[in-house]
């Protein structure tokens, strides 16, 4: 398969579907490259692509509004970086579109948008899933310690 001829969101597919499929980490390393080779918002593409796939589910089982608030509550309450950023971009994304979220994101150093696209690869691969179902449990907490945390930004 030709990865180049591919648009972001085919890439952002096919690396949730191999993700879900293996339980391994390489797909998403791989979309990450791929992305970054493309320069320009690529990497801003597929998380955005993440943040809409994100919002077709609930957020922490809550409505709409009380989930955006429960989203920056507990962003500002904590002291990891990554997560904050994640977790007020997905709140701005559903509060006020994308380009509030691409506002927040463009803040943050290169290293930390990295690894923010691939947590958000993990949530969407452990709470959408695909054809071949969800991570479990388990699968997600291994991929977070092979993505995350083996390669936390500097």
């Amino acid at each position: 398969m030709d990865v180049e001829s591919l648009q972001v969101e085919e890439l952002v597919d096919l690396a949730v579907d191999e993700t879900v499929r293996t339980g391994e980490g390489a797909a998403g390393r791989l979309l990450v490259a791929e992305l970054e080779r493309r320069g320009g918002d690529a990497v801003w593409e597929g998380a955005l692509f993440l943040f809409g796939v994100l919002a077709t589910r609930p957020v922490y089982g809550l409505p709409e509004r009380a989930g955006v608030e429960r989203l920056r509550q507990v962003a500002r309450g904590t002291p990891d970086l990554l997560t904050a950023l994640v977790l007020e971009c997905l709140a701005e994304h559903r509060d006020a579109g994308a380009a509030a979220a691409h506002a927040l994101w463009q803040l943050a150093p290169a290293g930390l948008q990295r690894a923010a696209l691939l947590q958000l690869l993990i949530s969407a691969c452990a709470a959408v899933g695909s054809d071949h179902g969800t991570l479990t449990p388990a699968q997600t907490v291994a991929l977070v310690k092979q993505l995350i945390v083996a390669g936390a930004p500097d």
